[in-house]
């Protein structure tokens, strides 16, 4: 056997032999626990790194252009934005997938979504639904804003028409001389 610890596969530095891992219908392989470039770690079968046909952990698709997002804000923004359409066990999921908001099937692909919405992406934006709030995570209805901004968004906000404009309770009391909670008393919400 062959001692790759140390070897360079591409993006992959070989950290140490892994274990065996043994298939149902005989035969096995060596796999190696592995470093990619972007710090994360990876099991590769030694003969899929001597091959070149492992090269990366995979997180980009083996583009190198986009490798070492996966740790970044923006990659975080989708991941967090498929778990709460996708997986019924989010803490978020009776909000969104629980009640149809799906994820187009382009943005499935992290590079694709990257693609359309990278521009104007800055750390300390969260994605917004945005002109339809009830509507489905794709590029014609998102949009980068602020965490606070993105907040007025809720099913619970209550929204009300001031000079053409909807305003929340908030936006209210900027505009006029007005406390928040006087508003929300003069309008009848307690």
């Amino acid at each position: 056997m062959t001692d790759l610890t140390g070897h360079v596969y591409g993006l992959l530095t070989v950290l140490s032999l892994h274990g065996t891992k043994h298939h149902p219908g005989g035969g096995s392989r060596r796999m190696w626990l592995c470093r990619c470039e972007c710090g994360q770690e990876t099991k590769v079968a030694g003969n899929n790194l001597r091959n070149g046909h492992t090269t990366s952990c995979g997180a980009w698709y083996h583009r190198k252009t986009f490798h070492g997002q996966s740790n970044s804000q923006l990659y975080h923004a989708w991941e967090n934005m498929i778990a709460r359409c996708t997986k019924p066990n989010h803490p978020n999921y009776a909000d969104y997938g629980g009640r149809g908001i799906k994820v187009c099937p382009r943005w499935m692909d992290f590079r694709l979504f990257y693609e359309d919405m990278a521009d104007g992406w800055r750390d300390g934006l969260v994605i917004d639904r945005y002109p339809d709030n009830n509507g489905n995570y794709e590029k014609s209805n998102c949009r980068w804003t602020t965490q606070a901004k993105n907040n007025l968004n809720k099913r619970n906000t209550v929204l009300w028409d001031y000079e053409g404009a909807r305003v929340t309770a908030k936006e209210l009391s900027e505009i006029s001389p007005i406390p928040v909670r006087n508003i929300y008393e003069r309008l009848g919400c307690h």
